[in-house]
């Protein structure tokens, strides 16, 4: 009896073992948001995406990331397409409607300016370049009443640019950089930075379901230095 009950009390902890493991990982994979928007026509040629999802990784989760424009993205999270937004500034959220969680720190420091064409005096009544759908972009020529010149994308923005169509236009400063780094300016145009116009701080937004897993995410970045700083 002795010998039979100590070898069920083995084939228990052996079981137990076997299963806890298994447990605990799915117990993981059950908080995990599955798909996070990032903004296409804001900062798209950064590596957030690609450290988003080692990060997701290391916290146990498979995580698609699918590019959509400003106001598109907002729409996905408010109407659950996507789980949340991968960056986003906090006056995003007087635009949300769904309940959220955001990063308890933030992920990013930026800088957005004014930059020019260092060959060319500056023209004061030259239209400023702009991508449309970003928000702040378009605050900034509205709220200061400027001539401005959208663009679909960044990247049709920096091209009219290379070919002199523009003289100016905003972005963020990391954008430009990383730009420039990549032999985005063609025809050895490059900006040159003419005024600095804000600087602040980029946030993570999950659902609010989602608290448990955003808990952990912050705990994560809060003891890694695992994002670079845009503020340059």
């Amino acid at each position: 009896m002795t010998s039979l009950s100590f070898r069920k009390r083995c084939l228990g902890a052996i079981i137990t073992l076997l299963i806890c493991p298994t447990m605990a990982a799915a117990q993981s994979a059950d908080d995990c948001p599955s798909t996070l928007a990032s903004v296409s026509n804001d900062i798209d040629i950064n590596p957030a995406p690609q450290i988003f999802t080692e990060i997701y990784e290391k916290l146990g989760c498979q995580v698609e990331i699918v590019e959509l424009p400003t106001r598109r993205s907002v729409y996905a999270f408010n109407h659950s397409t996507v789980d949340g937004e991968l960056l986003r500034r906090e006056i995003v959220e007087r635009f949300y409607t769904r309940p959220l969680v955001r990063s308890e720190t933030p992920v990013y420091t930026f800088a957005n300016s004014l930059w020019v064409a260092p060959a060319r005096a500056p023209d004061p009544n030259a239209p400023i370049g702009y991508v449309l759908g970003a928000v702040w972009q378009e605050g900034y020529i509205k709220d200061r009443n400027l001539t401005g010149l959208s663009f679909r994308n960044i990247g049709e923005m920096f091209d009219k640019f290379s070919n002199g169509e523009i003289s100016r236009f905003i972005a963020a400063d990391s954008t430009v950089h990383q730009a420039i780094a990549a032999g985005v300016f063609h025809r050895g145009v490059y900006p040159t930075k003419l005024e600095a116009l804000q600087s602040g701080k980029l946030y993570h937004y999950l659902g609010a379901e989602f608290a448990p897993f955003m808990q952990r995410f912050s705990a994560f970045i809060a003891t890694n230095e695992t994002f670079p700083d845009l503020s340059n």
